[in-house]
Parts: structure tokens; sequence; C-alpha cells
């Protein structure tokens, strides 16, 4: 005979619209709510990571970006100020 394993109680809070719309779709899936978690914590374990990207917003500047803003920011702090450079440039 199998051996069941030990189970326990998870609790946690979500938004009322959000438990019913993902309800929705695990009823369609032929899923509970509690079998759609399992498989997510399951994945987690199994790949050790969670299972879809999880990343910031597009307009969030990324690492290269940030540095790209800094180098200009840092570069215009020394360089001359635009109307006297370019009456310097232009000078015959």
């Amino acid at each position: 005979m199998p051996v069941k394993a030990a189970t326990s109680m998870v609790q946690f809070r979500m938004d009322t619209n959000l438990k019913e719309q993902s309800e929705e779709i695990f009823k369609k899936l032929g899923l509970t709510m509690t079998s759609a978690f399992t498989i997510f914590a399951q994945s987690v374990v199994n790949h050790r990571k969670i299972p879809f990207e999880i990343s910031l917003p597009e307009e969030t500047p990324n690492y290269a970006t940030k540095a790209a803003m800094e180098e200009f920011y840092d570069a215009k702090m020394v360089a001359e100020p635009g109307a006297e450079y370019l009456a310097k440039r232009f000078q015959r």
C-alpha cells in the first residue's frame, strides 16, 4: 500500500478578483486552487527557480542603460558649458 505524504495547511491573502479569475481558469484546466499551487511549488523544488520569468517593466532602465546614463552625466559635468564650447570651437 502506498505511503501518503504528510500535508500542511498553507494560508495567504490574495486579491478577491485575482482569486476568482484564477479559480475560473484552474477549473477549466481541471485543477483546484490547491492542486495548481502544489504544481507551482513542485516545479520550484524540481528546477530550483521560479517557473516563469520575473522582470521589471520595460521603462525601468537596466544596468547597461544606467551605466551609460551615468557615463553621459559624468562627461557632461567635466565638459565645458555649451555656449562657451561652441564659441571657442568656431572662433577663427
